[in-house]
């Protein structure tokens, strides 16, 4: 029982640490904001009124403390193709053209699931690569080497190679547990 809350319970928990940065990170605006109105009271020499301190105020921030955060999970899944051509003579023999598909920043967790994995190895597909390359920051939980997400993902493309190395998320997962993923 506890294997099959624990992707559950990691998402909670997780998504919760997002949501309080954000709310903090506006929280805090509004402080700033009450400090520059002090500031601006104190100069012109009027009296302060904490508008910027009633409950209005603080559901405001918290408001867009729950934006920001929608934002942020719209931001994740948000997949984008930026296509880069580099001119060399530095080719292989017989070879015109060598297409590179590197993936960075993905990100995937226990509570990833298999569509997003699915719709990024497609979008790689729609770019016929002849080499797929992972740049790091693939891994960013406890995912197992044989599991769905694993499963998805070696179908990328990659006629010539497919290669990844580990960023610094995949140490915060765990390294060996990640280098077996990337391996699966």
């Amino acid at each position: 029982l506890r294997r099959h809350l624990l992707p559950y319970m990691a998402a909670v928990t997780n998504y919760w640490l997002v949501f309080l940065f954000i709310a903090t990170l506006f929280l805090t605006c509004r402080e700033l904001v009450d400090v520059v109105a002090r500031l601006v009271d104190w100069r012109a020499g009027t009296q302060y009124h904490a508008v910027l301190s009633t409950p209005r105020a603080i559901s405001a921030a918290m408001i867009l403390g729950v934006l920001g955060f929608a934002y942020a999970l719209y931001e994740a899944r948000a997949i984008r193709v930026r296509p880069l051509i580099i001119e060399t003579d530095r080719l292989p023999p017989g070879r015109d053209r060598l297409r590179i598909v590197a993936l960075t920043d993905l990100h995937f967790t226990e509570y990833t699931g298999v569509p997003l994995v699915e719709r990024i190895v497609a979008l790689v597909r729609e770019e016929n690569p002849d080499i797929t390359v992972i740049v790091g920051d693939m891994v960013d939980g406890a995912l197992e080497a044989d599991g769905p997400e694993a499963r998805a993902l070696s179908a990328l493309p990659g006629p010539l190679g497919r290669f990844a190395v580990l960023g610094n998320h995949e140490a915060y997962a765990g390294r060996i547990r990640s280098e077996a993923f990337v391996r699966g």
